[in-house]
């Protein structure tokens, strides 16, 4: 798998946007990091991130700008 294309999905930049906007470092992390290192298929919906700050005020706001498209 290319990092680009798979970096390419609109989330990681929504996420990025209000990652941003609250000044919170973010970073992907887990299982599908190295999935992609090791290129292996992985599921988009299945992807881990930390921050630093709050990850509680961090997915509210993703959440609000996602609005009805945010899946809970």
């Amino acid at each position: 798998m290319n990092y680009k294309k798979a970096l390419d999905n609109p989330i990681f930049k929504t996420i990025c946007n209000v990652a941003d906007g609250l000044n919170y470092p973010t970073f992907v992390v887990g299982g599908w990091v190295r999935d992609l290192l090791l290129k292996r298929k992985r599921k988009i919906e299945d992807i881990d991130f930390v921050c630093v700050g709050s990850g509680i005020v961090l997915a509210q706001k993703i959440c609000n700008k996602l609005g009805k498209d945010a899946a809970l």
